[in-house]
């Protein structure tokens, strides 16, 4: 510990402290190293401190919800103790990095400052954001020369074409969910801000906030040029009628005072971010796309952008795409159209093969081309309605877009989420590789003109129908079948009006024939209950949620759909991908009920239901479809599901009405399971803590190894490379950062929760402690490939491919999965090292 000796006791801050400069929400903790290389209080008993130890000592101290500043120098060598920390507290913690010290500047208010241990010149602080929500965005303070300073003005996070406005209380959860959305069309501009009582929320770096109306938001937002462009709106509608006319009033306000058409989704929507372009949608209660509504300026031009049919919101203007006789869809920018037009031309159509070109963005995303206006990157839906339009007919697709590698990632991840759902093989050209045509066929050719192998997406499942042969695509069951004809010139451009961006029309429904059904159940509806602040005590197990949130001061009966049988809901509890489950006052219309889904009715005591309507942090996007109607719907968190007591169950009758299915006299608690999150891992919740924490770390994988239930498939990886073992391979893996799923850390977030049914148990009695999900084998280097000697591990003779992926895909490693489920001496107690 370096400056000058303390002089004033601290207030549960981990010992004693010098008296210097304090910041306003900035929680000091004095620490220094102990004997056996632990962290212990400043003073006091050298007892080793954990993380949850020292998130008591800042709680304790009165800093909940502060960030927290480590004073102690090299605090960087226990960064992982620090990020666990700020998981734990969900604030950033700012240390000092390996080799700085700290001190003093002269004067009877002294600044803390970092400086380097060796020539003493000024280190910056290290920012540690929480793990879940860890971002490359700046924190709540700045960094000038070693000491920390407070920040003036509107508190705003960047976004790409756009800000994100925010307050103490959310700004961590903002400054995630600002991480998460990709640049749109370069013509729109972005504004993220939260809504209450129908004004825009606008907070200030001393920590207090304002509720403005659309003029003062113009103000705020005056240095941004909006005059004339368009803008659209990341909110939600708030529940109550006379708010949201309230909002609606403020939004044409805004327009008026900024002179730009302003966008925002449509009272019964939600916003959330589109996973296969990472671009903002608007989405309806039952996840399906909805509507933008404009807000024009008296002297505004017409809107340049309209709604499309993934609810997002695209250019108005006419989609520029060519089709030829063997490339059906080609829409890329002109100078490469004009250079590869002779390509397009020559090209045949293959038999069960579809061509396409399309315009990949320098993020990987997939593009069109629009009239007057560039690319714009693609939505599932739109992409599915153009290919019909040519001629889609369900052949596997082949893009021939030629890409750089710093995209070759993007276009894997985005396409493979972009094309999900239309039940075909899609081949891709490697990075840095363009097409040949010869003889009619396209040729994967690199630079020097020489062969190189198509790449499929989806490298998890098996290779039915195609091939890569020396460059071409063949047939696996038999030779390709190509038409007689070869050749031919380009049909003209297709207008909007063939059906590239068309108005969608419902068919007439059915009408039912025979006996009138019966007449539904009339279930009954509660009142909305009063509400308190949560009890101290009580953890939820939502990290985006506060630690004492607004909860039901009264017994309430509330709705729950269920996607099990009834009596699996108490014992094996209801699946989902949270740690909690959404429950309603009214019962939800029969038709919302999925095959297989049935209708809890649940009694929840109080202090077990969440109001969303008071939840004014950025909750991540997948849950902002569930909380569509605030006003009407509640959190029940795993934490508090032992409030919440089953009382009856319903189910849909043939006839399409409410039946009961039974009653539950004892009224069991439910319980929650964990499944279907995005990762794909069975057991797992979607949201836990990710590894490495930092940086990209190596780790290590045996193959085969351990079977891991998943849909995209799962690889378990060892910190430490372990003893030899017959018959096995072993990798070598770079891991990016937070590409793993720590399992360990998973167990400590989840393990006061009693009523979540997980497999992170027995994965920790397997010794399963790091597992890699399929969807990220494409961002992992595999450094080395060792086989099994008699003297220890020895290089394999073939070379690592850069991806796990491709080397998968290549064939060289047959299996991830082994002949039968078992875990390896690998994962045992004591794995050795050589």
């Amino acid at each position: 510990m370096t400056g000058r000796l303390p002089r004033t006791s601290a207030k549960a801050t981990g010992g004693e402290r010098p008296e210097h400069r304090r910041l306003d929400g900035l929680f000091d903790i004095w620490l220094r190293t102990g004997e056996d290389g632990g962290l212990v209080a400043l003073r006091g008993p050298a007892t080793p401190l954990d993380a949850g130890q020292l998130a008591d000592i800042v709680r304790r101290g009165g800093g909940a919800g502060d960030d927290v500043r480590v004073m102690m120098g090299h605090a960087g060598e226990h960064s992982a103790l620090f990020a666990e920390l700020a998981g734990i507290l969900g604030r950033d913690v700012h240390i000092s990095p390996a080799g700085s010290e700290l001190r003093y500047g002269d004067g009877a208010d002294p600044e803390p400052a970092l400086v380097d241990a060796v020539n003493g010149q000024p280190v910056d602080w290290l920012v540690i954001q929480p793990p879940a929500m860890a971002t490359n965005l700046p924190g709540w303070y700045e960094m000038a020369r070693g000491v920390v300073r407070q920040r003036r003005g509107v508190v705003a996070a960047p976004l790409p074409g756009g800000i994100t406005l925010a307050t103490r209380a959310d700004f961590v959860a903002r400054r995630a969910a600002a991480s998460e959305l990709f640049a749109g069309h370069p013509e729109l501009t972005t504004i993220g801000v939260a809504v209450r009582g129908g004004g825009f929320v606008v907070g200030d770096y001393t920590g207090s906030y304002q509720v403005a109306d659309g003029r003062r938001l113009a103000a705020v937002l005056s240095d941004l040029p909006l005059y004339g462009g368009e803008v659209r709106m990341w909110m939600q509608w708030p529940s109550d009628v006379a708010d949201r006319e309230r909002l609606d009033g403020n939004l044409a306000k805004f327009a008026e005072n900024t002179g730009a058409i302003v966008w925002a989704p449509e009272r019964s929507a939600v916003t959330e971010i589109l996973d296969s372009c990472q671009d903002l949608s608007a989405t309806d209660r039952t996840g399906g796309p909805a509507a933008w509504r404009a807000y024009l300026p008296r002297a505004g031009e017409s809107p340049r952008f309209e709604s499309d049919l993934d609810g997002r919101l695209s250019p108005a203007g006419r989609v520029v795409a060519t089709t030829y006789p063997g490339v059906p869809l080609v829409s890329v920018a002109p100078t490469r159209q004009g250079s590869l037009a002779t390509r397009y031309t020559s090209l045949r159509a293959q038999s069960g093969l579809f061509h396409i070109d399309l315009t990949v963005l320098p993020d990987g995303r997939w593009a069109v081309q629009y009239a007057d206006s560039g690319p714009h990157a693609l939505g599932p839906r739109v992409l599915h309605r153009m290919l019909r339009a040519v001629g889609w007919q369900g052949e596997d697709l082949v893009l021939l877009a030629s890409y750089r590698a710093s995209a070759a990632s993007g276009v894997r991840r985005y396409g493979t989420r972009l094309v999900d759902g239309l039940n075909a093989e899609v081949w891709v050209l490697p990075p840095d590789v363009d097409f040949a045509c010869i003889d009619g066929s396209a040729h994967a050719v690199d630079r020097t003109g020489r062969p190189v192998a198509w790449q499929r997406l989806g490298v998890g499942e098996p290779q039915l129908r195609w091939r890569s042969d020396n460059g071409v695509l063949v047939a696996v069951s038999g030779p390709v079948r190509l038409p007689a004809a070869a050749g031919g010139a380009p049909k003209r451009p297709l207008p909007i009006a063939q059906g590239l961006v068309v108005s969608v029309t419902q068919p007439e429904p059915q009408r039912p024939t025979g006996p009138p059904p019966a007449a539904d159940l009339d279930l009954p509806v509660s009142a909305r209950p009063s509400l308190t602040t949560a009890r101290r005590g009580r953890p939820h197990g939502i990290y985006w949620l506060a630690d004492r949130p607004m909860v039901n001061a009264e017994p309430v009966e509330l709705y729950v759909v269920c996607g099990c049988p009834p009596a699996e809901a108490v014992g094996r509890g209801v699946p989902t991908p949270h740690l909690f489950l959404v429950g309603t006052l009214k019962p939800p219309a029969p038709g919302m009920l999925a095959g297989g889904e049935h209708l809890l009715r649940v009694r929840v005591d109080p202090g077990g239901a969440v109001d969303t309507s008071s939840i004014f942090v950025h909750e991540p996007s997948v849950v902002q479809a569930l909380l569509a109607h605030r006003g009407e719907s509640y959190l029940l968190p795993g934490g508090l599901l032992r409030r919440a007591r089953l009382v009856a169950s319903y189910g849909v009758e043939a006839s399409g009405q409410l039946a009961a299915r039974g009653t539950f006299p004892t009224r069991p608690a439910l319980a929650l399971r964990c499944s279907g999150a995005e990762h794909g891992i069975a057991g797992l919740p979607g949201d836990l803590p990710r590894w490495p924490w930092e940086t990209e770390a190596t780790a290590y994988a045996l193959l085969p190894g351990p079977d891991i239930a998943s849909s995209n498939g799962a690889l378990v990886l060892l910190r430490r490379r372990p003893e030899v073992w017959a018959g096995r391979r072993l990798l070598e893996l770079r891991i990016p950062w937070r590409r793993a799923i720590d399992v360990r850390a998973t167990a400590k977030q989840i393990a006061g929760l009693a009523q979540v049914r997980s497999a992170v148990a027995g994965m920790l009695a397997a010794r399963v402690e790091l597992l890699l999900p399929g969807d990220s084998y494409e961002r992992v280097r595999v450094s080395r490939v060792r086989t099994a000697g008699r003297l220890g591990w020895r290089a394999a003779t073939d070379s690592p491919t850069s991806s796990l992926a491709d080397l998968l895909a290549a064939g060289r490693i047959r299996s991830h999965r082994p002949a039968s489920p078992g875990v390896p001496p690998a994962l045992g107690p004591a794995p050795g090292s050589h």
